[in-house]
């Protein structure tokens, strides 16, 4: 399995169709999960924030992605680094995109991510 980091709208536009091929075999159906509402609200809503779409890839097919952003917020005075869903704080649910909710696949995504600590503070998923 191949993880990798795309984080430009170019690479977002052109997951379209793998990501439409994928997303029927994920566990959870939900509108907030689809590439067309989360590219929609990329395209209108990313302002300083950082796209993050850590994906997964058997035999150069799509079999997950974990739509994040990395965004900075102030706390008491102090700054952070919060990788969250990608479409916080409008969706009501968001999380991984899966291909049979394959624990394996989870659990790569999630190993991507922690190998990417130095990069974020607070990791804050709407599951």
């Amino acid at each position: 399995m191949e993880i990798r980091l795309l984080s430009d709208i170019q690479a977002f536009e052109n997951l379209r169709d793998p990501w439409n091929k994928l997303l029927p075999q994920n566990p959870v159906q939900d509108v907030f999960y689809t590439w067309e509402w989360l590219f929609a609200w990329w395209k209108h809503y990313r302002k300083d924030r950082e796209l993050w779409l850590v994906t997964a890839w058997i035999s150069n097919e799509l079999v997950g992605v974990a739509p994040l952003m990395l965004e900075e917020r102030r706390k008491y005075g102090l700054r952070m680094r919060v990788l969250c869903s990608l479409g916080t704080p409008d969706i009501d649910v968001g999380g991984f995109i899966v291909r049979d909710g394959d624990s394996q696949i989870y659990t790569a995504l999630l190993d991507y991510l922690i190998a990417q600590k130095s990069m974020w503070d607070i990791l804050e998923l709407n599951v």
